[in-house]
């Protein structure tokens, strides 16, 4: 299986580890080994084709399975930040409208 990592995955590896001196191989690398070694978690958007969120050691990824090729679309970082930024951002665009 080939394994493609788009540029978006790897800004946003930056971005939400705050690590602007890792290289672009390295980031590569590390999002290589988690769809080889991580777990499907959950469909994203729920039912739709063959996208999944994996997770890997302690940050996840979302990846379109398309054939014989797995495409990582983004980086969501760790368990933390994700609970960090839907309780900070999420969560309060939802009750702003109610």
């Amino acid at each position: 299986m080939e394994i493609v990592i788009t540029q978006h995955a790897i800004e946003q590896h930056r971005h939400r580890t705050f690590g602007a001196n890792v290289s672009d191989d390295e980031i590569k690398k590390l999002l290589t080994k988690a769809v080889k070694h991580g777990k499907k978690e959950v469909r994203c958007p729920p039912f739709n084709g063959n996208i999944f969120k994996v997770t890997y050691k302690d940050f996840s990824v979302v990846v379109d399975y398309r054939g014989g090729e797995a495409i990582v679309l983004t980086y969501l970082g760790t368990k933390e930040y994700q609970n960090w930024y839907h309780r900070n951002e999420i969560r309060p665009r939802a009750l702003c409208c109610y």
